[in-house]
């Protein structure tokens, strides 16, 4: 039976369509199995290369998850007209494998014979630990503070970070912190492939909409942010995954899924009362109310703002200006 979390890495002999072993962490019946189901995807692998596919590795296993891509070699590789094929085995069908990174220093590995070198071979045999619980490590080092991770994510703030004392410990960090913004931005659910998240045009927006870089240093005796932005709803998700004990790298997950739901579903709320708000003072003041209630001001703001680029949602956007305008001044007016 499969393991836990397998993989299996294959050369790809492209005039025949079969695949080559070579190197995998799966006993060989359930190797073999799995190739036959890999070679049936062949030719969507080489089209549409990273998804998943369900299988079944004997009578006797439950259905796994595999994760499927295409690697190609360096071009200074002696076999570098072949690809490679890796694959990911989770046997929790449960899991959304499709949705986690992978890792990134696979792409363009080199290797000039039937022999992985060392690191590619620690990479494929530590996949699961580093593509799945980069959540877990993150709440157990940053606790509360998770709420300014949560934020920088939702707001695409950047966060730069120092590391003063490098370490295999700190540089698995750094990647971590980087698959925690991806894994919590809604800019995949909310900017279609032809509208980026475009820039204010003036410089009191600017001030509004975008914030500084965050930098996070992190040295001997832990870490340090240099702004600890954040509102009342990134705090009160912070709240729900710290406070989660299941200790599942795919609840934890799932949470995060949840919040970004939950705040694009915010934003479509407020931009109806937008578009009322055109016509009526009142609904204008209800989108204030609203936006003290979700406690997410601040995002779903920048975002709406962002995403009227025509020239017939001007008047939206000054709706949003002015909106912006009224909760800072009562938010300060509230702090003093």
């Amino acid at each position: 039976m499969a393991t836990m979390a397998s993989y299996a890495l294959y050369i790809l002999e492209e005039e025949n369509s079969n695949l080559r072993r070579l190197q995998t962490s799966l006993d060989e019946p359930n190797e073999l199995q799995l190739r036959q189901y890999v070679e049936r995807q062949i030719k969507r692998l080489l089209s549409q290369s990273g998804f998943v596919i369900t299988t079944q590795l004997s009578e006797s296993s439950p259905d796994s998850m595999c994760y499927l891509s295409t690697l190609d070699s360096k071009p200074e590789s002696e076999i570098c007209k072949q690809k490679f094929i890796v694959c990911f085995v989770d046997n929790d069908v449960e899991k959304h494998l499709d949705s986690y990174p992978y890792p990134s220093s696979l792409i363009n590995f080199n290797t000039d014979s039937l022999t992985l070198p060392k690191d590619t071979t620690f990479i494929l045999e530590s996949w699961y630990m580093e593509c799945v619980h980069y959540i877990n490590r993150c709440v157990k080092i940053f606790g509360d503070d998770l709420a300014i991770l949560i934020h920088a994510a939702l707001f695409n703030t950047s966060i730069k970070i120092d590391v003063s004392v490098e370490s295999n410990d700190n540089s698995q960090l750094s990647t971590d912190i980087e698959r925690f913004l991806l894994a919590g931005s809604i800019t995949g659910l909310i900017y279609t492939d032809n509208m980026q998240e475009v820039s204010t045009e003036n410089n009191n927006s600017r001030d509004f909409f975008d914030a500084k870089d965050i930098n996070l240093t992190i040295h001997e005796s832990g870490y340090k942010f240099s702004s600890k932005v954040t509102n009342t709803a990134c705090t009160k998700w912070a709240e729900i995954i710290t406070k989660d004990e299941s200790d599942s790298s795919f609840r934890l997950r799932q949470h995060l899924e949840d919040m970004k739901l939950k705040t694009v579903q915010e934003m479509n709320i407020l931009k109806r009362i937008i578009t009322q708000a055109h016509r009526s003072y009142y609904d204008l003041y209800r989108a204030y109310l609203y936006l003290v209630k979700c406690g997410n001001a601040d995002v779903i703001l920048k975002h709406l703002y962002n995403g009227s680029t025509n020239e017939s949602d001007e008047n939206t956007k000054d709706i949003i200006i002015i909106l912006k305008e009224t909760y800072l001044n009562n938010d300060f007016m509230n702090n003093n």
